[in-house]
């Protein structure tokens, strides 16, 4: 218990902290007169009814697995896990036994993990060209909303289909050509004509690069720009 580098914490049935280890003290940023304190001093006001709710089950019998804060003098916030059980002696419930993980810099990478996956999911559903992933096999695995409105069909329609289903069946080799060669590891370009939403035959310009998954190639991300009112401006002039 002493070296553990979890904070391990006592209180008794008054809620007072009985027995506090060295990372605990640490956690808390207090010293060795902690003991005997009530364990609310370390708790966020605006947690002190959540906390005190999990208390009353522990002191009931009821184990708790929960996340909390606690607060420094110093006014810091550190976030923790925390695990309590009854302390029983003589068969009754005389405190609490409550062990403290520090999750504080965990729960800032999966924070910056959420807001980059958010950022990321903005930028390619806001794209005005269709951007699609497709399995080593083809099928595809992803599609944005411009990809959906430019075919015309929902993302739960397109999901697992064959990506050259969607491709004009003059361009259908040229289809499997560009996504054989970029699942074997190369950026291809090319043109490909394609049904859309509207019944009109389009041509898009797909550009395509293997997506890499530890080290192996897991399929293709597509960018298909429609490039029909350009071309049709190329053959006017």
């Amino acid at each position: 218990v002493e070296t553990s580098s979890d904070a391990i914490v006592i209180t008794d049935r008054d809620r007072r902290i009985a027995f506090a280890n060295p990372a605990a003290i640490e956690l808390f940023g207090r010293g060795p007169d902690l003991v005997g304190q009530p364990a609310s001093i370390t708790v966020p006001s605006d947690m002190l009814e959540r906390v005190r709710e999990r208390e009353d089950r522990a002191l009931a019998g009821e184990p708790q697995c929960y996340e909390a804060a606690v607060e420094r003098p110093d006014g810091e916030r550190r976030v923790i896990s925390i695990t309590t059980a009854p302390l029983r002696e003589l068969g009754e419930v005389t405190g609490i036994v409550a062990s403290l993980r520090d999750s504080t810099n965990e729960r800032r990478a999966r924070d910056a993990v959420a807001r980059s996956e958010a950022r990321y999911s903005r930028l390619v559903e806001s794209a005005s060209d269709g951007i699609f992933t497709v399995s080593t096999d083809g099928r595809l695995t992803a599609v944005n909303r411009s990809f959906e409105r430019a075919v015309g069909r929902s993302r739960g329609d397109l999901l697992d289909e064959s990506f050259t289903e969607l491709i004009d069946r003059r361009d259908i080799p040229a289809a499997r050509r560009l996504l054989e060669e970029t699942i074997a590891g190369a950026r291809c370009r090319g043109q490909l004509r394609y049904r859309a939403w509207d019944g009109e035959m389009r041509h898009g310009a797909v550009i395509t690069s293997p997506i890499v998954e530890n080290e192996a190639i897991a399929g293709a991300l597509g960018i298909m720009r429609d490039m029909t009112e350009e071309m049709r401006l190329a053959d006017q002039l």
